[in-house]
């Protein structure tokens, strides 16, 4: 690898994982975004409207948990997975974990940042409909 392809592939693992950076913080942020919700599930609760919410919320509340917490594992393991990466690629003789060696030479870093895009967006969809179930109980 010459030190020019070498430099770039540096700069682009470095682009992705401050990136990963970035969906943890997010990820950690949808984690608490329904507690600004609980006066509202409380209220639905004492009104009674929808007939199994109180079945359904909850499912959906610990769906985006689930999807969220995944999101951020995957996260923080790509930062490591991004730097083994590059270590790599640098010193070729470079010690790879056994329980890495899959993601490393088989999958590649990315199957690590598509599982974080995936669970991610997933946990949002699902944040969105435990919302909209919250704001449309209450009209």
């Amino acid at each position: 690898m010459t030190e020019r392809t070498l430099s770039a592939t540096i700069r682009i693992v470095d682009a992705y994982r401050e990136s990963a950076k970035t969906f943890i913080q997010l990820s950690s942020a949808g984690m608490a975004a329904p507690f600004f919700l609980i006066d509202k599930v409380k209220h639905l609760s004492e009104r009674g409207v929808q007939p199994g919410a109180g079945h359904v919320l909850p499912l959906l509340l610990d769906l985006s948990w689930a999807c969220f917490l995944i999101s951020i594992a995957c996260g923080a393991m790509f930062q490591y997975v991004g730097i083994k990466y590059t270590e790599v690629v640098s010193i070729p003789d470079t010690y790879v974990p056994r329980y890495l060696q899959k993601v490393m030479y088989d999958w590649g870093p990315g199957v690590v940042y598509g599982v974080m895009l995936v669970a991610f967006v997933s946990g949002g969809i699902v944040l969105s409909v435990y919302a909209s179930w919250i704001m449309c109980s209450l009209l």
